[in-house]
C-alpha cells in the first residue's frame, strides 16, 4: 500500500493545518475576488490584466522620475522600488489608521474589514505580489540595492519590509532575511531546510494541509530557532527572539489602543493569510524530486517558461536557487546560456502557466493537464508522462516514508 496512516503528531500538523485554511480560505477567497475585480473595473472590463488606469498612472510616475531615482540604486532597473517604498508606507499608515480610527468611534465593521484587506492587496493582489516581491529581494541585498546616500537612509531603505511594511502583511522581522536565506536557501528542501517537503508525497491535499502547519512555526520564527541554536549560530536565535517580540508588540499596541479583535482581524488575519499564501507557493516551487538524482537542482525546483505572471523573473526558480546573490535582470541570460543543462538534467520545466494554477494541479492529481503544460525531454506515451511525473512527486528523501514510492514500484516491477 502506498498511503500509511499518519503519527499522532501527524495528525496534529493536519488539524492544526485545516482549522488554518478553514478560517483563512472563505475571507481570502472574498477578498481575491473583490481585489479581481477592482482590477477589472480599473480597466473598465476591456483589454488586458492591469492596464488600466491605476497602474497606467504608476507607470507614468515611474517613467517620470526614473533617470533621478536611477542614481541611487546599483542596478537601474531597481529605480522603481524606491517610489514603492514610499508609496508602502504612506499608503498602509493611510488605510490602516483610518480603519483604526472607524473602529474606535464606532466599533468593528466587517464592511471596514473587507475595505482595508482588500485595498491592502491592491488591485488583482497587485500590492500584495510586490510586497512579496521586494521583501524577498529585501532578504538577499538589503542595503547593497541602494548607493549615493546618507547611511541612515541606505539602511532604512534596504530594512524596511523587515521592520515595517512587512509586518503589515503577516511578515515577522528576520523571518525572511534568515529563513528564507540562510536556512531554505543553504538547505534547498533537504531534511534540515524548515519548510520542505520532500518528506511527503505533494500530490495530496492531505499532505498539503500537514505542510500549512510546518510553514506556520517558520513564519513565526518558531521552527528556525532551535535549527541555528544546534549551529551555535547565537546572534541569529537572538535576532529571530527579536523579532518575534517585535510582532508580538506590535499586535499588543494595536489591541491596546483599538481593541483585540480589531488587532485579530487585521494584523492576525495577514499574518495567516502569509502563511496560507506564501506555503502555497514554497510547496510548488519545490514539488518535484529527480528519483534517480534526489539533489538535482535543475528537477528540485521548477521552471516557468512564458508564465502567466512572472515577477521580476520569478518563475526562473532554479536560477534563484543557483545563483540567489545574482540580481534578477541576469536571470533571464543565465538560463538561456544553461538551456542545455536543464535538456541534459531532464529539468522540471513548464510552459504557460503560473505557481498558483500547478498547485491545484498537482494537490489535486489532475496528471493529464499537468502533461499538457510539462515540457518532457524525452518523446514519451501519454501514460509514461504520467508515470514520469507522478515518481517527480511522490519520490520522498527522508523520514519515515522515505523512497516509500520508488520501493513500491521496485516490489510491483
Amino acid at each position: 500500500m502506498r498511503h500509511q496512516f499518519m503519527t499522532l503528531g501527524e495528525g496534529f500538523q493536519f488539524l492544526i493545518g485545516l482549522f488554518i485554511i478553514v478560517f483563512e480560505l472563505p475571507f481570502y477567497a472574498l477578498l481575491t475576488f473583490f481585489s479581481v475585480m477592482w482590477e477589472k473595473v480599473d480597466r473598465l472590463f476591456k483589454g488586458k490584466p492591469r492596464t488600466g488606469i491605476l497602474f497606467q498612472i504608476a507607470d507614468r510616475f515611474n517613467e517620470t522620475t526614473q533617470k533621478y531615482l536611477e542614481n541611487y540604486v546599483v542596478y537601474k532597473q531597481d529605480y522603481y522600488i524606491i517610489n514603492s517604498i514610499v508609496f508602502l508606507i504612506i499608503y498602509l499608515i493611510v488605510i490602516f489608521l483610518a480603519s483604526a480610527w472607524y473602529t474606535s468611534q464606532y466599533g468593528f465593521s466587517i464592511f471596514v474589514f473587507i475595505l482595508y484587506h482588500t485595498l491592502r492587496l491592491g488591485p488583482e493582489l497587485a500590492i500584495f505580489g510586490t510586497v512579496q516581491s521586494l521583501a524577498h529581494k529585501e532578504c538577499h541585498s538589503g542595503t547593497e540595492q541602494f548607493q549615493n546616500l546618507p547611511k541612515f537612509v541606505q539602511w532604512i531603505l534596504g530594512n524596511i519590509f523587515c521592520w515595517f511594511i512587512g509586518p503589515f502583511y503577516g511578515l515577522l522581522p528576520y523571518s525572511m532575511k534568515i529563513g528564507h536565506s540562510m536556512n531554505h536557501h543553504k538547505y534547498s528542501n533537504s531534511e534540515k531546510d524548515v519548510i520542505c517537503n520532500s518528506d511527503m508525497e505533494r500530490d495530496s491535499i492531505i499532505n498539503y494541509i500537514r505542510y500549512v502547519t510546518r510553514f506556520l512555526f517558520y513564519s513565526t520564527n518558531i521552527s528556525l530557532i532551535p535549527v541555528f541554536f544546534n549551529d551555535k549560530n547565537y546572534k541569529q536565535v537572538f535576532q529571530l527572539m527579536i523579532g518575534i517580540v517585535y510582532q508580538m508588540l506590535f499586535f499588543l499596541l494595536v489591541a491596546q489602543k483599538v481593541n483585540f479583535f480589531f488587532a485579530l482581524s487585521f494584523i492576525g488575519y495577514a499574518f495567516l493569510e502569509n502563511v496560507f499564501f506564501i506555503s502555497l507557493y514554497n510547496w510548488t516551487w519545490h514539488a518535484f524530486i529527480d528519483p534517480e538524482e534526489p539533489t538535482n537542482e535543475y528537477v528540485n525546483s521548477i521552471t516557468i517558461i512564458d508564465g502567466t505572471y512572472n515577477v521580476i523573473d520569478r518563475d526562473l526558480h532554479v536560477v534563484h536557487h543557483a545563483y540567489p546573490g545574482v540580481h534578477w535582470s541576469k536571470y533571464r541570460k543565465i538560463f538561456e546560456n544553461d538551456k542545455e543543462i536543464y535538456t541534459k538534467r531532464k529539468g522540471t520545466l513548464f510552459k504557460q502557466t503560473q505557481a498558483k494554477e500547478l498547485f491545484f494541479l498537482i494537490i489535486f492529481k489532475k496528471y493529464d493537464k499537468m502533461v499538457e503544460k510539462f515540457i518532457f525531454p524525452d518523446n514519451m506515451s501519454h501514460e509514461e508522462k504520467v508515470t514520469f511525473l507522478q515518481k517527480r512527486l511522490r519520490s520522498i528523501t527522508w523520514g519515515r516514508k522515505q523512497n516509500i514510492f520508488l520501493n513500491e514500484s521496485k516490489k510491483s516491477s
